[in-house]
């Protein structure tokens, strides 16, 4: 079989119909949002390193137990965002040549949708965890760090605003991804 005949192959589509898209477009794309999620992954998980090293020199040093409980709930939180970003979060696609475009087309799509639920569920398995951890922390600094309330209602409101914003932020994220899903999808039909 030529190079010619195996891209003929790969081009084909089982129902015998004519994609719009070439395999090189579905693989050009598939390698950029691979890329895009493996950069994300090690700026999250950098991100956990970070909040382990903080909060753990943090608990070492803590003056009561909520603190030192806050900071534990914290160290723990962010392991268990690596270990679920490690396992839900990483995108490999597989090009084999004696596939076709539709089947290629097919898994970009799952892989879209697989980290669009990801990014939908961050509430649970990002934001919760933290928020527990930084409400502890804060509810066992606040009557002894000599802040008056006023600070601590702008403390409060600033993590607010930012916890809404990542949740934002991964919402719209997850919603372009179910669009380019979708999109991929209804141009293979």
């Amino acid at each position: 079989m030529s190079d010619s005949d195996l891209k003929a192959l790969w081009q084909s589509s089982d129902e015998g119909e004519e994609l719009t898209m070439s395999v090189e477009e579905v693989r050009s794309r598939a390698q950029a949002f691979e890329a895009k999620i493996k950069r994300r992954n090690m700026l999250e998980w950098a991100a956990s390193a970070l909040v382990i090293y903080l909060f753990g020199t943090d608990a070492l040093d803590a003056e009561s137990t909520g603190i030192l409980v806050g900071n534990l709930i914290m160290v723990v939180a962010a392991i268990g965002i690596s270990v679920y970003l490690w396992r839900k979060g990483q995108v490999q696609l597989h090009f084999d040549p004696t596939q076709d475009t539709r089947t290629f087309a097919l898994a970009h799509a799952d892989a879209l949708q697989a980290q669009a639920r990801l990014l939908s569920q961050v509430p649970i398995w990002y934001l919760g965890p933290l928020a527990l951890g930084l409400t502890v922390l804060m509810v066992s600094r606040f009557p002894s760090d000599g802040r008056g309330l006023t600070s601590w209602i702008g403390t409060t409101a600033i993590i607010v605003v930012v916890y809404a914003g990542i949740w934002w932020l991964n919402h719209r994220g997850a919603q372009k991804l179910r669009t380019q899903a979708a999109e991929l999808l209804e141009e293979l039909d």
